[in-house]
């Protein structure tokens, strides 16, 4: 009888640790470490208000769109990506739609989640272009140490690579000089 009780108690103690999003044993991760764990950091907003359900496995999951406006880091499947929201279970983010914020987000499969199930920083929220109203996006990319954010992708642009002079110029003088070369072969 004592091993059972005692089987009850540990059983019960893991099932609440795991019902609870985050414990005190393994904390909830700050701003630059949310960031260097997400696979995906982006300026979006909720598109809609509606909520899709999902599920491959129980229990059901809650999904809305969102709309990328910037790339801060990694490469989003679409400009419209499915972000797990807490309607459901709390296992998500919660925006009001048409509202602008950055969001840290894991990937599976083709649906994006908070990082670490929301032991993390969420979102931050986006106010006239800038986050939390004072830092542009493209500095808050340099303060987490990203070192592609001295040039953020915007995802509705198609991307162009600046390319220094001196390089286009040794590009095509040395086609010039192989096409030249092929006519002079030709020629004897």
């Amino acid at each position: 009888m004592r091993a059972l009780s005692v089987v009850a108690a540990v059983g019960t103690l893991l099932v609440v640790r795991r019902a609870g999003a985050c414990d005190h044993w393994t904390g909830t991760l700050d701003l630059r470490s949310t960031a260097i764990r997400a696979g995906l950091v982006v300026v979006a907003h909720r598109s809609d208000a509606t909520i899709a359900l999902v599920s491959d496995d129980p229990p059901w999951e809650a999904f809305a769109s969102f709309e990328v406006e910037d790339v801060l880091k990694g490469s989003p499947i679409a400009t419209r990506i499915p972000v797990a929201t807490e309607w459901l279970h709390g296992g998500g983010i919660e925006v009001a739609p048409g509202k602008s914020v950055v969001l840290f987000l894991e990937r599976r499969g083709d649906r994006y989640y908070p990082v670490r199930q929301g032991c993390a920083v969420l979102t931050l929220p986006v106010r006239d272009g800038d986050i939390e109203g004072t830092l542009p996006p493209a500095l808050l990319a340099r303060r987490l140490g990203f070192a592609w954010a001295a040039w953020p992708r915007r995802v509705s642009s198609p991307a162009f690579v600046a390319l220094p002079l001196p390089l286009v110029f040794a590009v095509a003088c040395a086609g010039a000089g192989f096409a030249l070369g092929s006519h002079m072969a030709r020629r004897r």
